[in-house]
């Protein structure tokens, strides 16, 4: 996990997996004839935010896809570490 990173790093870690796994099962549910924000509740009381959601969670998913690359890239520990 991303325990040699600063704090901030890893709040923003835990955020971008948290959206990106909100849009990964409404993509899921949409398979299925669902779709987390065509929901009565969420269109009568979130209309105006759906849209910006939607951002939100498509940069996330960007975000997430970077880290990956970031671990991916530098899968080794640094010297500091002594795990």
């Amino acid at each position: 996990m991303m325990y040699h990173h600063p704090p901030m790093l890893r709040v923003l870690g835990l955020v971008v997996w948290l959206l990106t796994a909100i849009g990964a099962l409404n993509w899921g549910l949409e398979a299925l004839g669902y779709n987390i924000f065509n929901m009565n509740f969420i269109e009568m009381n979130l209309a105006s935010a759906i849209m910006p959601l939607k951002y939100i969670i498509g940069i996330a998913g960007l975000i997430s896809l970077l880290m990956l690359i970031e671990k991916l890239i530098n899968h080794s520990h640094d010297g500091k570490c002594t795990c």
